[in-house]
């Protein structure tokens, strides 16, 4: 995928001065850049959680792990419907995770999507390439009990960074085939043991004109051995 710039600046050290100076001005006006032509893109909706039929896989792993996943309709950013996904801890177990494959894989560029909880200050995104290959990222999420939005510009980099399967390489090979969002024990705050976390407007920035939600066709995940959709 395409590198992106977020920011840059320009830096003046005392090394830079003529004739030994300490102090110095130096002005800058009529600054450009000069980008390649970029392509159309468009956003393909990944989850509204508005229609029945959007659906997502819920997975956990570890011994005792207990998770959930239904349309919830008292949480929601717009429309009448959220994604709640609950786990509980109290028994055991590593993660949960709540995910969907995309039919024909997307050239996503970038994913945005709005989560609220009280409960949890990490979540983890998971992004599968078209060699198979797993890309993991930690999301930290800010100590607000409302709606926030979270944007992901690179999947193959982030906080605590892992990739896996596939290549196995940490390189990018587009397009993706499935994502998933993962809540760990360790991610909940105060030492909880369980926790609810809503999601909402799930939009994927793609490439591909035709990749709107109507293409978008559920594959069992693969990302737990142990999947079962609805509840664990």
């Amino acid at each position: 995928m395409a590198w992106v710039a977020q920011e840059f600046a320009f830096l003046l050290e005392k090394s830079g001065l003529n004739n030994s100076k300490v102090i110095g001005d130096v002005w800058f006006d009529d600054v450009t850049v000069t980008i390649p032509q970029q392509q159309p893109l468009w956003e393909a909706e990944i989850g509204n959680f508005e229609n029945a039929f959007d659906i997502w896989v819920l997975g956990g792993s570890g011994t005792g792990v207990k998770g959930d996943y239904v349309r919830d309709t008292t949480e929601f950013k717009s429309g009448a419907y959220s994604g709640k996904l609950s786990a509980d801890f109290s028994a055991g177990g590593n993660n949960v995770t709540l995910g969907r494959s995309f039919s024909p894989a997307m050239d996503m560029q970038k994913l945005e999507f709005w989560v609220k909880t009280a409960d949890a200050s990490v979540i983890l995104l998971l992004v599968k390439d078209s060699t198979g290959q797993v890309h993991q990222q930690k999301l930290f999420l800010s100590p607000t009990n409302d709606w926030q939005k979270i944007e992901v510009f690179q999947f193959n980099a982030g906080t605590s960074y892992l990739h896996y399967n596939g290549a196995n390489d940490g390189i990018w090979h587009g397009p993706a085939q499935e994502l998933a969002f993962m809540v760990e024990k360790s991610g909940l705050i105060g030492g909880k043991t369980s926790g609810d976390i809503y999601f909402d407007n799930v939009v994927a920035t793609s490439s591909c004109r035709t990749c709107r939600s109507s293409s978008l066709k559920w594959v069992m995940s693969s990302w737990q051995t142990s999947l079962q959709p609805s509840r664990l």
